[in-house]
Order: C-alpha cells, then sequence, then structure tokens
C-alpha cells in the first residue's frame, strides 16, 4: 500500500523540514560574550516549527557586517548607525529591534573635579569605535551641544568594540571622559558620573539580508515580537518590537550631521 499516509507529523516538526537561518552576532560587547547573551534568544526562536536558527560569531563588528553585505549569513545583530548603512549599501531589512530606548552618556568618574561638559576641553576622550551610535555618534553630538568638537579635546582614543575598556580608561586614569551607554553605565554607575545624557534613539535590531524574500521577513518579525525576556539575559532584555525602516530617520540624521554621510 501507500507507505507515505502512515507519516505523521510529530510534535516537534523534525528539523530537516524546517529553514535553517544564521544569524551573525559580534563579539565583545560587554562582559558575557555575544554567545552567552544570545543563547536565550535563539533557544526561544529555535523552538519554532518552521525555522531554526544557527549563531554565528565574528570577532569584530566590522567582520560580521561583511558577512552580511556578502550574504553569507541571513541575519545579523546591528546597531542603529551600522543598520541605516547597511540598507543604504545593500537594502538589508530591519526584522526586530530590542524594546526600550537607546541613550548615550557622557561620563567622568565619581572623583573626578570636572563637572561640565564644557570643562572636557583640552583633556582626554575614551570612544567605543568609530559609527558606533552609542560610543561615537551620540558622544559627539552632545559635545556639540556645548559648542565643542573632536579636535577641541586634548585626545580622543577609540577603543574598539570592547565598550568596557572605555571605562577601564576612566578608571585607571587614562582618560578623563567617555562615551557610553545607558547600558554600560548601569553596570557601573557606583564608580562613574554623568555630565550629560542623549535624547532616547531607537535600540539596536535584528536586520536581514534581502535575499531572505518578504515571507520569510513577515514570518520572523511575527516569531521574534513573541520572545519573552530571561531574566539577567542583556539580548532582548525588555522583548522585541516591530520596527521599520522610518524608524531609524533620527539616526540618518545623526550620520549626516557627525560623520557628515548620507545614508538615505
Amino acid at each position: 500500500g501507500d507507505r507515505q499516509s502512515l507519516s505523521f507529523p510529530t510534535l516537534g516538526a523534525d528539523p530537516a523540514a524546517r529553514q535553517t537561518l544564521t544569524i551573525a552576532v559580534a563579539e565583545g560587547k560587554g562582559k558575557q560574550t555575544a554567545a552567552d547573551s544570545f543563547a536565550p534568544f535563539i533557544k526561544q526562536m529555535n523552538a519554532s516549527p518552521s525555522y531554526a536558527f544557527k549563531m554565528v560569531v565574528f570577532e569584530d563588528g566590522d567582520k560580521q557586517y561583511e558577512a552580511l553585505r556578502n550574504g553569507k549569513v541571513d541575519l545579523a545583530f546591528l546597531g542603529p548607525a551600522p543598520y541605516v548603512k547597511a540598507h543604504h549599501e545593500f537594502k538589508a531589512e530591519p526584522v526586530v529591534a530590542e524594546a526600550g530606548d537607546l541613550r548615550a552618556m557622557l561620563v567622568v568618574g565619581k572623583s573626578s573635579p570636572i563637572r561640565s561638559v564644557e570643562a572636557l576641553r583640552g583633556k582626554t576622550l575614551a570612544l567605543g569605535y568609530e559609527g558606533s551610535t552609542t560610543t561615537h555618534l551620540l558622544p559627539v553630538l552632545l559635545l556639540s551641544k556645548h559648542q565643542l568638537k573632536l579636535e577641541d579635546l586634548g585626545r580622543v582614543t577609540f577603543v574598539g568594540d570592547q565598550t568596557k575598556k572605555i571605562v577601564d580608561a576612566i578608571l585607571d586614569g587614562t582618560a578623563t571622559a567617555g562615551g557610553i551607554s545607558e547600558t554600560l553605565y548601569a553596570a557601573h554607575k557606583d564608580e562613574l558620573r554623568v555630565l550629560e545624557t542623549s535624547e532616547p534613539l531607537p535600540g539596536a535590531l535584528m536586520v536581514a539580508h534581502p535575499k531572505i524574500g518578504p515571507k520569510v521577513l513577515k514570518d520572523l518579525r511575527t516569531l521574534f515580537v513573541g520572545y519573552v525576556p530571561v531574566q539577567g539575559s542583556p539580548r532582548f532584555s525588555k522583548g522585541a518590537v516591530a520596527v521599520t525602516d522610518a524608524t531609524y530617520n533620527r539616526v540618518r540624521f545623526l550620520c549626516k550631521v557627525v560623520l557628515g554621510r548620507m545614508y538615505l
């Protein structure tokens, strides 16, 4: 007889029947490794009957960005500024963003004599990596509100992806001040003092390569928005929210003003 009629779909669908998608993440954003910090999200999403997810960890944001641009991965978790660049360069699509606003702060050590942004003239400043929303663009915008440019400082150091190094530089005295995210500040608030806080911007986001196509994109938005935050996990700690490209227009404006780059 026809044996196929006997194969009923089992609960917990056969992984072979699911479409596997790769998610690129970059190492070195915080205390936990990228793999650890994304594990709860990936685990929950892997309960989907239709899609399976595999995480690929890159040593830095540049290599991660390249992998997405070249279509070597399907998805990548990017900051707002890299996203607008990716949308401009190769039509990358926003899937979901981390819920909650993104803010940046100019900070000094708790015992620092510096009490105002103006007082940073001629002093040393530690930033993250060039083009980072919270550790470069927003701090520069905060300086400009006080009529200061990076050239007005004594020295500016970019520490790279591992933004905890900004805090280290302030604490060991190699930098007078630093530009950091609100999240990083929260982890070190006993050791730091805030000089100024930025306006809120939409959060970091999961971005899809356009090859994914509209159907999968729609499925993923529905799936990802259902993520239930896991206590103690730094990624998507307040859940995931649907966003559109227009959500990031303020970030485009920031890139234009600070970097002189038009990501239209």
